[in-house]
């Protein structure tokens, strides 16, 4: 087996055959981390005491470092504590005062980084994914609520109908039977009761009341700066 030893800050390069430069080579340095390096700059960098690669940066801080764009179909994260406990009973979920009570003060949504902690630490895709489905969940137990509260109210609404309905049929029969002439011979009815003479000063009495009265009596047929009594 042919084997190929490096010793520390030495390194492998291929040679341009056109220019003799060397575009494309490999090395080591004194920390036994392995560079691969393409036209001048490093491209890979895998850091021998944690085993971290980084990707256009000789600063790893994770198992794979990134200096740029990643492109791919697919990004599987795995993730403990799905927020599910948000639909349990037990979860006292907090009132839309409280919330607008938070956001006036902080700037941003309750479990929610600031823009100043994303700016300095960057976004946990998994734990934001929890942190985001944890707000959807609590905005749609929001949206039950008000959806019940939404078909009481019609349900109000309906019986209020009913209600006006029912007193608009009253007032409308009510109407058809108080009428002008009815009202007329109602008044002659209760002036015959009357006695005279002894019962001439009350008799005046009632017809005064009732000369002043009509004037302010709003009903069909009757014309209140017109209303008088007619004696009979």
């Amino acid at each position: 087996m042919n084997k190929l030893t490096l010793p520390n800050d030495k390194y492998i390069a291929w040679k341009n055959p056109q220019n003799n430069s060397e575009d494309v080579g490999i090395r080591t340095n004194a920390s036994n981390d392995l560079t691969m390096y393409v036209l001048g700059p490093d491209r890979l960098y895998i850091q021998s005491s944690t085993g971290n690669v980084g990707i256009g940066t000789n600063v790893p801080q994770a198992k794979l470092s990134v200096n740029g764009d990643v492109s791919a179909k697919k990004i599987k994260v795995t993730q403990t504590g799905w927020p599910d406990f948000v639909f349990h009973e037990a979860y006292a979920l907090p009132s839309l005062q409280e919330v607008e009570n938070y956001v006036a003060v902080h700037n941003h949504l309750p479990g929610i980084p600031s823009a100043k902690e994303i700016e300095t630490h960057g976004v946990d895709l998994g734990e934001m994914n929890k942190q985001l489905l944890q707000k959807v969940e609590e905005l749609t137990l929001y949206l039950i609520r008000e959806h019940k509260k939404s078909l009481e109210l019609e349900k109000e609404n309906i019986e209020l109908a009913k209600m006006i309905s029912a007193l608009n049929s009253r007032v409308d029969t009510l109407e058809k039977k108080v009428e002008s002439p009815f009202l007329e011979r109602l008044i002659y009815q209760e002036v015959k009761s009357f006695s005279p003479p002894d019962d001439m000063p009350n008799l005046k009495s009632a017809v005064t009341i009732m000369q002043d009265l009509l004037p302010h009596i709003n009903l069909p047929g009757i014309s209140n700066s017109t209303a008088t009594i007619h004696h009979y």
